[in-house]
């Protein structure tokens, strides 16, 4: 399937990959070009204000996107009260083992959105997609704080390895 063929086509890719004799750096961009091209693809349930209820909704969205990447990123998906998609965005980028993240930001986003909930979204450059006690913590602080504003955390999502890792159906959230 295409989702199969985008989350392991453009797995990890950086230059070195692409030091093998023969292929230069024409290929490697035409890789990037690809994996952009699949990643929007991917995104395109945003533009049809698709609802987004569980997970593998959303995880279908975001590997292709987060996949790969050589450093950490924060996103969020926003929705209306039907759960359908109103932003897909990135709210931070950060190093090859953290993002900042900060509620604040994030809770400042989703207002000015006029969300009524949203999905967090990262990623982990080192291939696991587990929730590490920092990323549990984090997201239970943004949960309670959100409800306190009426607005919904449907669940903090971890992309690594092609696959993804949802931190509510673990039952952590």
């Amino acid at each position: 399937s295409f989702q199969h063929l985008s989350a392991n086509l453009f797995l990890r890719f950086d230059n070195k990959n692409w030091q093998v004799g023969g292929v230069g750096e024409g290929v490697a961009a035409l890789r990037l070009l690809l994996r952009e091209m699949m990643a929007r693809y991917a995104e395109a349930p945003m533009r049809e204000r698709k609802v987004l209820c569980t997970p593998r909704d959303v995880a279908q969205m975001v590997i292709p996107r987060l996949s790969g990447s050589p450093h950490e990123e924060l996103w969020t998906a926003t929705v209306d009260a039907q759960n359908r998609l109103l932003t897909w965005e990135r709210l931070a980028r950060g190093t090859v083992g953290m993002v900042p993240c900060y509620p604040r930001d994030i809770l400042e986003r989703v207002l000015q959105r006029k969300a009524s909930g949203f999905f967090l979204v990262h990623n982990h450059p080192g291939g696991t997609p587990k929730a590490s006690p920092e990323d549990i913590e984090m997201t239970r602080n943004i949960q309670r704080i959100a409800t306190s504003m009426g607005l919904r955390l449907l669940d903090h999502l971890i992309v690594g390895d092609g696959a993804c890792y949802s931190i509510r159906e673990d039952g952590l959230l």
